[in-house]
């Protein structure tokens, strides 16, 4: 499944048994630039994995992967620690007020304030209600983007979903940390979640999300065979990846 940005450096692994709820346990390691603190979580899982967070550095291994092996490739991905962590501290928190411009659906929108009872889009600006943006308009707009990215998505899902000849599967809007989309097939039937935040991004991205996790509904595995039902959909995927990493890793924190 996509990973949401910051990327993940993997290191493969054989295949974990079945084991408890990931438990992290802050740890500290020496690098040649300094002490860097990380969180490392145990989970059920065939790789070491490296995020990049906006809190800091999580580091995620299976349960018998001993400590040497874990920091012995961290230190191998030492380069891209550093230049993933100079990328969050160099970039400013997002300020909600008027004249600050907002990414949506791949363009710039200037917040202003205006004469109108709810939030609006309309030609490069994305009007709130004055009395609201006096008060610090933050939650309503996430809240107006949250809506309007679940109507996009289910739209462009239930076309997707055609397309290959499935059921529509449930949408559910995502804030998760390390990934744009993720599919998972319930007793009640397969379900798909969306970050929210795909709604900053070119369509052409949210649809290759989309699609991406629609093609688990006729392969669970990343296989060859997968990415062929992929293609039929989105034949320029291999495009999507890349642009997909670099749009999602300049994206403000909102």
């Amino acid at each position: 499944m996509p990973g949401l940005i910051p990327k993940i450096r993997s290191l493969r692994s054989p295949r974990l048994p079945t084991g408890d709820k990931p438990s992290p346990d802050r740890r500290q390691l020496l690098l040649s630039n300094g002490v860097l603190r990380y969180e490392l979580v145990r989970a059920r899982r065939r790789s070491i994995a490296i995020q990049a967070l906006q809190e800091g550095i999580r580091v995620r291994a299976p349960r018998w992967a001993s400590i040497a092996a874990i920091e012995s490739f961290m230190r191998l991905q030492e380069g891209w620690i550093t230049e993933h962590l100079r990328l969050r501290r160099d970039t400013p928190p997002f300020s909600w007020r008027e004249g600050a411009e907002l990414p949506l659906l791949g363009d710039t929108v200037r917040i202003v304030a205006a004469d109108v009872k709810a939030i609006r889009a309309a030609d490069g600006r994305l009007e709130v209600p004055q009395g609201l943006l006096a008060a610090g308009c933050r939650e309503a707009v996430l809240g107006w983007i949250r809506g309007r990215a679940r109507a996009l998505y289910a739209a462009r899902m239930a076309e997707g979903a055609a397309r290959l000849g499935v059921p529509m599967p449930r949408l559910r809007l995502s804030s998760a940390r390390t990934r744009w989309g993720s599919c998972s097939h319930n007793p009640s039937g397969p379900r798909i979640s969306l970050h929210w935040k795909l709604y900053l991004l070119p369509p052409v991205l949210i649809d290759y999300v989309i699609v991406h996790e629609l093609a688990h509904l006729v392969e669970l595995n990343h296989s060859k065979r997968f990415w062929a039902v992929v293609e039929r959909l989105y034949p320029d995927y291999r495009a999507a990846r890349p642009e997909l990493n670099r749009l999602g890793r300049a994206l403000p924190p909102l």
